[in-house]
């Protein structure tokens, strides 16, 4: 039969344990948050950027001479992720259909009036008679 000393040895190394998988299990779940996190953080910078590189080729169009022709290029995925794009009423909205429901990563941003659509590769962006037209 084992002695009370056991018993309590036996215990105290099984709170021990058991202490030491729970403080191990929270900083596991700590990380997989900071991940996403950092994750989440990563693709609104990077549609940050398309929405201010399309806004960009737009500004500079407008400031030059009617005549002017430029292609740009739009990545075909922003973090293996499919995103759209839409032009109305004077503002760029760039988004990304996210499966997480609660997040949805959505830039918005005013341009100057243009016509015409934007498409995931290669644009042409040019002015003539002082209209700006993209594709």
């Amino acid at each position: 039969m084992l002695s009370f000393k056991k018993k309590s040895q036996i215990i105290m190394e099984f709170m021990l344990l058991t202490s030491m998988l729970l403080v191990m299990a929270i900083l596991i779940i700590e990380s997989i948050n900071q991940n996403r996190s950092l994750y989440e953080t990563r693709e609104y910078i990077l549609i940050k950027d398309t929405a201010a590189k399309i806004q960009g080729e737009i500004s500079l169009a407008s400031s030059v001479e009617d005549g002017y022709s430029r292609e740009f290029e739009l990545p075909k995925n922003i973090s293996n992720k499919n995103y759209n794009m839409s032009l109305k009423n004077n503002t760029l909205i760039v988004w990304i259909n996210s499966t997480n429901p609660q997040y949805i990563t959505i830039i918005a941003v005013p341009v100057l009036n243009i016509t015409g659509y934007l498409k995931k590769d290669i644009n042409t962006i040019t002015r003539s008679n002082s209209i700006i037209r993209i594709n």
